[in-house]
Parts: C-alpha cells; sequence; structure tokens
C-alpha cells in the first residue's frame, strides 16, 4: 500500500509539472537553470568562527525569460543515505541574468546554511535549483 501511494504522488507530481499546474518558477528552474558547480563547505566568518556555507556558484540559464533571482535547495543526507537536513537559500546575482547568459559567483563570499545537524554526513549532500524569481523588466 505504501509503494502504491508513493508511485501516485510521484506521478501526481509529474504530470502537476508538465501540465502547467505546478508554480512557473519551478518549473523554470527545473527545465532551464543548469548548475555547472557549487561548493558546499565550512567556512570563517567575521568572528574567525566556522559555519556552514554554499559558494563558488555557477549557473547558466538555458531559457528565454530573464530572472532576478534563484533558490537552491541544499539537502544532507546521514551515513546511511537518509535525507536528514535541507537548507532553501535565495541567490541573487549582482545583474539579472538574461536567456542564455552564465553567472559566477565573486570569490570570497558565500551564503550561509543554518540548519546543518550532527547528524548529517557533510560530504553526503545533494544541490539542485529549485525556483526562480523572475526579472520584472
Amino acid at each position: 500500500m505504501k509503494k502504491l501511494w508513493s508511485i501516485i504522488c510521484l506521478t501526481s507530481l509529474i504530470v502537476a509539472m508538465f501540465c502547467g499546474c505546478a508554480k512557473k518558477e519551478e518549473n523554470y528552474a527545473y527545465k532551464n537553470i543548469e548548475l555547472s558547480s557549487v561548493k558546499v563547505d565550512q567556512f570563517m566568518d567575521y568572528f574567525e568562527t566556522y559555519e556552514w556555507g554554499v559558494s563558488d556558484i555557477l549557473v547558466k540559464n538555458n531559457g528565454n525569460k530573464t530572472i532576478e533571482a534563484f533558490k537552491l535547495l541544499i539537502t544532507f543526507y546521514d551515513k546511511d543515505g537518509n535525507p536528514v537536513a535541507d537548507n532553501e537559500v535565495w541567490v541573487r546575482p549582482d545583474t539579472p541574468l538574461k536567456g542564455g547568459y552564465t553567472w559566477q559567483q565573486q570569490e570570497d563570499y558565500y551564503y550561509s546554511l543554518e540548519n546543518v545537524p550532527d547528524s548529517a554526513d557533510t560530504s553526503n549532500y545533494e544541490v539542485s535549483v529549485k525556483e526562480v524569481s523572475f526579472s520584472e523588466k
């Protein structure tokens, strides 16, 4: 029964994404934003303590719309491969990212991650672009 319910939910999600029922910002991110590189690591903050963050982001907008920002979803897993924490980070490039353009994050900058539990195997994580914010121009 549990397997059947999972199949029904997954099928509904796929149908919603491709029929336009899901948010257009999520559809655009899934279909058009290519994440080429990203680094998840501990970084030293201004108080000389270490905190988890994401940096070295390189994305390409393969679509035809200009975006102001995009949301990264970082999922951490435990040693057994089970998800234990999600972090969502909105990234705003210094200029809107036009269709066909690539953006690389400036050096020596990172976005803080708030939810990284001790149970996380910090070498086992997944990063994806979850959503975009379209430019009003």
